[in-house]
């Protein structure tokens, strides 16, 4: 099967058309055009992942070609987005967050967002999370694939 070459931004830009369609009077992050007026500033709750903290998780760093055993620590706030209601003249601010992990043979913390990983049933069952693994472009492809 021949690779599709997809730009990221693409796959973004069908995402918000998508949430316009839910909510026309919506406008997103960058595309926000200031000054505007506004009436209510709304703080979002961060979303909260289906893990227990203290969960044991295989992972691998970006950094490395290893898979090593760590623990789930919790969710940390990076930065913020924000969504803007015209009609309301609301301001929405959304925290990003990314997932925290300690790895317990580097003696180190590392994001969600710079690691690969799974949870682990049995801490006895690690196993390595392979290049092969990791194929964002062809997962992205197959997922435009099925939309169509």
């Amino acid at each position: 099967m021949e690779k599709k070459e997809i730009d990221i931004r693409h796959v973004l830009n069908k995402m918000k058309e998508d949430l316009k369609k839910v909510n026309p009077d919506m406008v997103f992050g960058e595309d926000i055009k200031f000054p505007i007026s506004i009436k209510k500033v709304v703080f979002r709750d961060p979303i909260i992942y289906q893990i227990n903290p203290n969960q044991v998780v295989g992972i691998r760093p970006k950094s490395d070609t290893k898979t090593y055993k760590g623990l789930y620590i919790g969710d940390i706030p990076y930065s913020y987005t924000y969504e803007y209601d015209k009609k309301k003249k609301v301001l929405f601010i959304l925290p990003r967050q990314s997932s925290l992990f300690y790895i317990m043979d580097l003696k180190k913390t590392i994001k969600g967002s710079d690691s690969w990983w799974y949870s682990l049933d049995n801490e006895d069952n690690l196993v390595e999370i392979k290049d092969s693994d990791i194929d964002y472009q062809g997962m992205l492809v197959k997922a435009l694939d099925e939309q169509s």
